[in-house]
């Protein structure tokens, strides 16, 4: 059967945000020199034998990254060579397919307009700049996350068939095999699917096998008694844990002048606030508040274990062993989820009410539109009021009129002047493109935030 009447995409703003994302990337790629951490990757992941990278290197207590990684820059710099505009393209390829994903994923929770708020911010993110020009895995890691986040979304769409979930099996693994801190981010899907099978437990066995199939593949490699054994002699060069430091990071970068960015920060001293963090922070707790009172709670319990988990987890490890284990780069796919919940948020602003009964709207993925359709037979009304019911709507706005889905009425407490909400959000949304335009100014023309040192000019100026 046909479903008529489904909203199209927003194509013109879409292309225009990927271009200008993709262009801000790749202008001014080579302006800066490679920074230490990108020349060692040229001269051992790229300028060494197969056989070396994964039976030392891999393994190896001074570059603990999956071997995956390591043969994706290899196989890379074989193809378009290792020069500092090869190399970077490598992390270029790997920020526009973050890029591109952010799209669906906020979409699939808070429908086109969120979708956009969140293109909007990656694109122009000095974090996404940074990572996206800097020849090592982190670009990587955080399109291959970003990508099992969507096919989290989608098999969870129709959780029993098990055909669905074979995208975000394959994504997960290789996420897995391309860095070790995804699983931190394999607790935040596990904590998430909790809610879900929580009051649904004829959902468990298909979670269950999902985890099960994840874990057998990744399994040769985490068990390796190598690995083990190397690990207790991996000595961090973080930073002390500073996680609200770390949240400004993600969205808005670490290339701040001293009036918005405390200059202690980034050396991890505690508390090292400024004007950026704690805006940061005001906006991300704000977020999670009207998500609260606007989305299905399903959203809610993605946005937040999805954005907060392993900023939480890597916080507490750091703080218990006393050992710098925490970075921003250690957080790198986290990116993604806390601008998806920034975006969430600020669509938000505009459906908010003093009551909170109304919370139905884009039920992941489920255009309330079409619940209601005439077009629809009433055996398919049936099935997607069955479905709603059981997999998304909370019990308290559940209701029934004869045949059809009847979604819940809209609250009937005060609203606030929409005017005044949708200006406040677009104020927001202003001040966090602002700080990100002063950021990438900064990371691109000011000497104090570059990645590292001018060595050919040293070389030169020495020679």
């Amino acid at each position: 059967m046909t479903i008529h009447n489904r909203p199209s995409l927003p194509w013109k703003p879409i292309v225009a945000l990927l271009m200008v994302g993709a262009s801000i990337r790749i202008l001014r790629l080579t302006a800066q020199p490679l920074s230490g951490d990108e020349a060692y990757s040229v001269v051992i992941w790229i300028q060494t034998s197969l056989q070396y990278l994964l039976q030392t290197i891999a393994l190896s207590t001074t570059e603990p990254h999956p071997p995956l990684a390591l043969l994706a820059m290899h196989g890379w710099a074989k193809l378009a060579g290792d020069s500092i505009f090869a190399v970077r393209m490598f992390a270029v390829f790997g920020s526009l397919i973050t890029l591109a994903a952010v799209y669906p994923i906020t979409t699939r929770l808070g429908g086109p307009r969120a979708g956009l708020i969140a293109l909007l911010l990656v694109a122009v993110s000095p974090f996404q700049l940074w990572y996206g020009q800097f020849a090592r895995n982190y670009s990587l890691w955080m399109a291959f996350s970003s990508l099992s986040l969507l096919f989290l979304l989608r098999g969870w769409q129709q959780p029993k068939r098990l055909t669905r979930w074979i995208p975000y099996i394959i994504t997960a693994i290789l996420t897995g095999y391309v860095f070790y801190l995804e699983v931190f981010h394999y607790l935040a899907h596990n904590l998430y699917a909790l809610t879900r099978v929580w009051k649904r437990r004829d959902l468990l066995l298909p979670w269950i096998l999902t985890q099960i199939t994840i874990a057998v593949a990744l399994a040769p490699w985490y068990l390796r008694p190598e690995l083990r054994t190397n690990s207790q002699e991996y000595h961090p060069n973080g930073v002390a844990a500073n996680p609200i430091w770390g949240i400004q990071t993600l969205l808005l970068g670490d290339t701040l002048p001293a009036w918005l960015q405390n200059p202690h920060a980034s050396s991890g001293g505690w508390p090292a606030f400024g004007i950026a963090s704690i805006l940061v922070l005001l906006i991300v707790i704000g977020s999670l508040i009207v998500i609260w009172k606007v989305r299905p709670r399903t959203i809610f319990w993605f946005s937040l274990f999805t954005a907060l988990t392993p900023i939480t987890v890597l916080t507490t490890l750091s703080l218990v062993t006393q050992r710098r284990y925490f970075h921003p780069r250690y957080l790198a796919a986290s990116a993604v989820p806390l601008t998806v919940l920034v975006a969430l948020g600020l669509d938000s602003l505009s459906n908010l009410r003093r009551s909170n009964a109304n919370r139905s709207h884009n039920l992941e993925g489920i255009e309330p539109d079409l619940l209601s359709s005439p077009t629809l037979q009433t055996s398919t009304v049936s099935r997607i009021r069955k479905r709603v019911e059981a997999d998304f709507l909370p019990s308290p706005v559940r209701r029934r009129a004869g045949d059809e889905v009847a979604l819940p009425p809209a609250s009937t407490g005060r609203p606030f002047p929409l005017v005044a909400q949708r200006t406040l959000a677009q104020v927001i949304l202003a001040i966090l493109i602002a700080i990100s335009g002063i950021g990438i100014y900064h990371f691109e023309f000011d000497p104090t935030f570059a990645k590292g040192p001018d060595w050919p000019r040293i070389m030169s100026l020495l020679s």
